[in-house]
């Protein structure tokens, strides 16, 4: 593992204290397989435009560097071109910063075409840019797909011109609009099902994959679980279930990649058509971690995200994770359909799933049909698109006491109310 040194500048924002920012770099260090070894923090409103820190921290720095034989200084802002080659020409060592450490991350963890063909892209836009004066904090991009896989960026620097970097974010474009265009056509094929679909959504590790496994167990559908890791981004892409709860028919569920806070704006512009699947969701269900202090900051990270996917409109249960560590101080916060629930001893995980049920059945009717035998596709679509309540087979009908959307109701069923 690296041993690397966190550099912060504490201008003292109100927004994330600078204990806070310690913890979650620290966490993105170790998912990203590097060891911290020291911290230096300056207090400075404003950051210079040679170093990002003063030219004393700078000096502390390579002192820290020589002691203890540092190998990669990380950054917990964004720096700009000359900030990198200043740096590096003082320092002598990598230098990156949180966006390069996120990126990192993410193109560890991709799995899936369109995540890996996303996170190049996110690569490609962040470092163009920067190309001047780069060396060897490129060299952390190694092992992604295409042009950062074989020997790394920092060894090909001189041969990245911005031509053929143009022409690869082009290249990548096409294929994920391709991809793209594949998956809206499968949604569309849902939702002329009008099959509901719920999404999970909230800040990294909150515990969205433990929830998502946890209905997935309880469902009646084929369970195939989801990763479940107790670390930062272990979700990256989209995990989608089928989900068959009592009292309700099926729905589908979506785990989405997790949001951090300062997460690059190239990342969120190339997941932004993976996360727009969010905006077809019937609920949101907003998983957040009720152990941590700053959960309210996580809240307020989560949403600002979903206000730039700009989903409007989109019922949202607040459900509150992780009841059996959280501070026996915890107050629910004043928010709309909130839940305190376990995902480890499942206590009121029963209420949870009911809070599910309650808000997805808010567009549903129930209404009493007599369908006659020989309405065969009518049938089969009561069967397996409805709550059936009631059901009693006759002679020439089937009598059935149903809870089903309105929309349906009104394209499938309304002419068979008439024959009551």
């Amino acid at each position: 593992m690296e041993k690397a040194l966190l550099v912060f500048l504490d201008s003292e924002d109100p927004f994330l204290p600078i204990n806070y920012q310690i913890e979650e770099l620290k966490n993105l260090a170790e998912a990203s397989l590097i060891s911290v070894v020291d911290i230096i923090i300056q207090k400075k409103s404003k950051p210079t435009p040679n170093f990002l820190i003063g030219r004393g921290k700078v000096e502390e720095i390579k002192n820290n560097i020589s002691e203890q034989e540092i190998e990669i200084v990380i950054f917990n802002d964004e720096l700009s071109p000359a900030q990198i080659k200043n740096l590096e020409r003082e320092l002598d060592v990598k230098i990156i910063d949180r966006s390069v450490l996120i990126l990192d991350i993410f193109a560890k963890r991709a799995q899936t075409k369109e995540a890996m063909l996303e996170i190049e892209l996110a690569q490609l836009r962040y470092f163009l840019p920067r190309l001047v004066g780069l060396t060897n904090s490129l060299s952390r991009q190694g092992g992604t797909s295409g042009s950062f896989s074989a020997k790394g960026p920092g060894e090909k620097k001189l041969e990245l011109d911005r031509r053929r970097i143009y022409n690869q974010i082009n290249r990548l474009e096409k294929e994920l609009a391709k991809v793209h265009n594949e998956k809206k056509a499968s949604a569309k094929r849902r939702n002329k099902s009008s099959t509901p679909i719920v999404g999970l959504v909230g800040y990294t590790n909150a515990g969205k994959s433990a929830t998502m496994n946890n209905l997935i167990k309880r469902s009646s559908s084929p369970k195939t679980e989801v990763l479940e890791k107790d670390m930062l981004f272990a979700t990256l892409g989209t995990n989608t279930r089928r989900i068959k709860m009592s009292g309700f028919k099926e729905f589908i569920l979506i785990d989405t990649v997790g949001f951090v806070s300062k997460l690059p704006h190239h990342l969120v512009n190339s997941f932004k058509s993976t996360l727009e699947s969010i905006n077809d969701c019937d609920l949101l269900i907003h998983v957040v971690d009720s152990s941590n202090p700053f959960y309210e900051k996580q809240i307020e990270v989560t949403n600002t995200v979903l206000d730039e996917l700009k989903t409007v409109n989109v019922p949202t249960l607040y459900a509150f994770s992780k009841s059996d560590v959280s501070n026996k101080e915890f107050f629910m916060p004043d928010l709309e359909n909130t839940i305190l629930f376990s995902n480890k001893t499942l206590a009121n995980f029963e209420s949870l799933e009911k809070m599910i049920v309650s808000l997805l059945s808010e567009g549903y009717i129930e209404t009493d049909l007599y369908i006659p035998h020989s309405e065969g596709k009518i049938i089969s679509f009561i069967e397996s698109n409805t709550i059936i309540l009631a059901k009693i087979i006759t002679e020439n009908s089937i009598y059935y006491r149903i809870r089903v959307t309105e929309i349906d109701f009104n394209r499938y069923l309304k002419n068979f109310r008439e024959l009551i």
